[in-house]
Order: structure tokens, then sequence, then C-alpha cells
């Protein structure tokens, strides 16, 4: 600690070093309150700074509204496109998101429910606030030793994103296409992340896995947020509480001489036969491990396709916490 005798004490004698260019110009320890010294020259030029082997960090290449494609967009190619920084994605069409969904294309909209969670003057969490995508990043993977968003180059996206409660029923789909002009654009499913990670209350930071970008000069990326169901053959789980929002990002050219059109090489890895784009409501089995007793509100128990609103009965797993009258009540449990 720094005392009246120099730095000392509590924690043990101490020093200080200062250098310049490798030379030491002042150093001590052994001081009252504090100490100064004096090293260099003056002059009334403005002197020529010291050279540096430190390259400069990056600007950021952070994404502008288009409004043609309807979503954002990085026009430049770069290492990164990102949201970070603007206000573009944040909360849900429902709520606070300024251009409402950003899904590309038409068919695909955010859910109709839900309150925004972030206190836009703090940052903070609004206690009973619901799921929503705040930002989204793509990066290369090689992107920290000088490499660029290229096609045929590997890939990942980061989504900065609001969840409900502990965010253990709420997952996020990750999604890519080589044709983001199209009216309602083919997405190829990429990963899943679930909500029920560490974070900043309930802003949480989900990361996609590593995938190839397509042969095509203008990419997207398609983040779908969704309380249970299970991940959507269209890219769009169509929820009530769900948040869907895309990224458009120009990509560098491929080395290949290949004389087949960007969309006809993406193309080749998808299914045979896609079902048509449009928005859907959840049917078949969830997400295992939601735990229905958790959930308060019929509302939500109903929403989350595999738990029922009813009295709690002597034989469910939760009867035995309950006292009194609260055993007769309703509560959330698995169908």
């Amino acid at each position: 600690m720094l005392s009246s005798d120099g730095i000392c004490c509590d924690y043990g004698n101490g020093s200080y070093q200062v250098t310049v260019n490798d030379e030491v110009v002042m150093s001590g320890g052994a001081f009252q309150s504090s100490e100064t010294a004096v090293y260099g020259e003056c002059s009334d030029s403005t002197p020529t700074p010291a050279p540096t082997t430190i390259a400069p960090s990056p600007a950021l290449n952070v994404a502008t509204f288009d409004a043609t494609l309807g979503a954002p967009r990085c026009s430049s190619v770069a290492g990164s496109c990102t949201t970070v920084g603007t206000a573009l994605l944040r909360g849900k069409a429902n709520n606070v998101e300024p251009k409402g969904s950003n899904a590309l294309g038409t068919a695909c909209q955010d859910g109709a429910k839900g309150s925004y969670g972030i206190d836009p003057a703090t940052g903070n969490d609004i206690v009973g606030g619901d799921e929503s995508v705040e930002h989204v990043t793509v990066t290369a993977t090689d992107a920290s030793s000088g490499g660029v968003l290229r096609a045929g180059g590997a890939a990942r996206v980061t989504a900065v994103v609001h969840t409900w409660s502990t965010g253990s029923a709420d997952y996020v789909d990750f999604f890519v296409t080589g044709d983001p002009t199209a009216p309602e654009p083919v997405w190829k499913f990429v990963s899943t992340a679930r909500g029920n990670v560490e974070g900043d209350g309930q802003i949480k930071t989900l990361t996609s896995a590593d995938f190839t970008l397509p042969d095509s000069d203008l990419v997207a990326v398609r983040v779908n947020m969704r309380y249970a169901g299970q991940k959507s053959e269209t890219a769009c789980s169509g929820g009530d509480y769900d948040d869907v929002d895309a990224l458009a990002f120009a990509v560098e050219a491929s080395s290949s001489d290949s004389d087949e059109s960007p969309l006809l090489d993406f193309l080749d890895f998808m299914p045979a036969s896609k079902p048509a784009a449009k928005q859907q409501a959840w049917v078949g089995k969830p997400e295992p491990d939601i735990d229905c007793t958790s959930i308060d509100t019929r509302d939500r128990c109903a929403a989350s396709g595999s738990c029922k609103w009813r009295r709690t009965n002597k034989s469910d797993v939760n009867f035995a916490s309950l006292r009194g009258s609260s055993r007769r009540r309703r509560s959330c449990h698995t169908i």
C-alpha cells in the first residue's frame, strides 16, 4: 500500500521503476507521502514520437441498416462484422427494436409477447424482462492473425442476448445463407447454444460452432432465439417469445476457379429437399431438461410445449415443498 512512508507496510516493502525506451530514468521506494523526479529535456518544438512495433487495433467493422435487405449489413470486407455499438437489434419488434424484425425476408417475424429486459439508461436487467437478441458479431476464425471473412473460410457467430429468468429454457439457433438478397433465403443450420450460462445477470454471450462461409460475395447469418421448442428446419421457430435477427456482410472472393454460381456452390451443402420458408409454430418434441416446476406463470408454462398448468397433486415432485392451501393451487408440471 502507499502510505506516509513510501511504498510499504501492510503488504511488505516495495519499490517502483520508470523506464523510457528500455532506459531506467527514475526509481525508488523510500519516501514520505510522495516523490517527484525530472527526466528528459524540455523543448519548444513537438518531440518526435518514439517508434513502436505494436500494431494499432483495427477499427470495428460496424454494420448499418440496409433498407433494401431490411437488416443490418457490413459492406466492407474485414475480419469481422458487428452490430455492437449500435441499437439496431435491441429488443424485439413488439417493444423497442427500432426497425422491427431484422430476419431477412418477410415470412419470419419476432414473437408478439415479451417485455424489454434491459434498462437503456443503466444497461442493467429489468425484473421480469423477456428474451431478446441484443448484438450479433460474425468473425473469421483467423481474424487475430489478419484473416478476413472469406468465401470458403471458417467463421463463427457471437450473440449477446437477454434471457428470461436463468435462461435454462432459452435456446439460440445459428444459421447461415449464401443468398441473403433472395425474397426468402434458404438457411443452413450451424449449431445451437443454450441460455443457461454465466453472464451479467440475464445478459449472456453465446457463440456458435465454427462453420464454412458459402462461396458468395454477400453472406448472412441468422440468430433465432427461442423459448423452449426445438430447432426449426426453416430457421424460424415462430414462438410468442422468440426473437429472430440477421446480419449480412461482405465476403472476400474465394481463391478457387469454380465456374459455378455462388448460390449453386452453397446449395451443394443443402439437403435435396427443403420445406418452404414460413413462420411456424413449434410442433414435436422439445429440447430436454426444462424444469417445469420452476416456471411460475400459466402463459410461460403453456408456451414451453412440454409443461402443463394444473392443480398440484400428491404425486408431484414439488408437493412436499408446498404448505397448506398452496398444495391445492395450480402450478406448472411436466406433461
